[in-house]
């Protein structure tokens, strides 16, 4: 696990943001070969870089209604580029959790992944 401290400034620079991040890496060579990945797709309580904040229960309503399988795992939110598909997704304290596959037999997914 990594910690990293935010910088504190009272300049603005457009050019980077920093912030407080938790990563964990597992590498297993089944993994790769299935294209398997799991994490947080969104946390709560965060600003975006375009000063949105997602709120706790923002999703509930539509995966009540549409579970994982009704949501689809887009390229750039570009309904035109699917590559791949959610086994899981749900929403708990921290954000929206989420766990898929990548179509790693796509030209998008190949070209994303070299």
């Amino acid at each position: 696990m990594t910690q990293m401290e935010p910088k504190m400034t009272d300049e603005l620079d457009t050019n980077y943001l920093d912030t407080i991040a938790e990563i964990k890496a597992y590498h297993d060579d089944d993994d790769e070969d299935k294209g398997e990945f799991e994490g947080y797709a969104s946390i709560f309580g965060n600003k975006d870089l375009g000063n949105d904040v997602v709120d706790m229960g923002a999703f509930k309503k539509s995966l009540r209604r549409r579970g994982a399988k009704g949501v689809k795992l887009l390229y750039q939110h570009d309904t035109k580029q699917p590559i791949g598909v959610f086994d899981n997704i749900k929403e708990d304290d921290r954000g929206l959790y989420v766990k898929g596959r990548l179509a790693l037999g796509t030209q998008k997914v190949v070209r994303f992944l070299s």
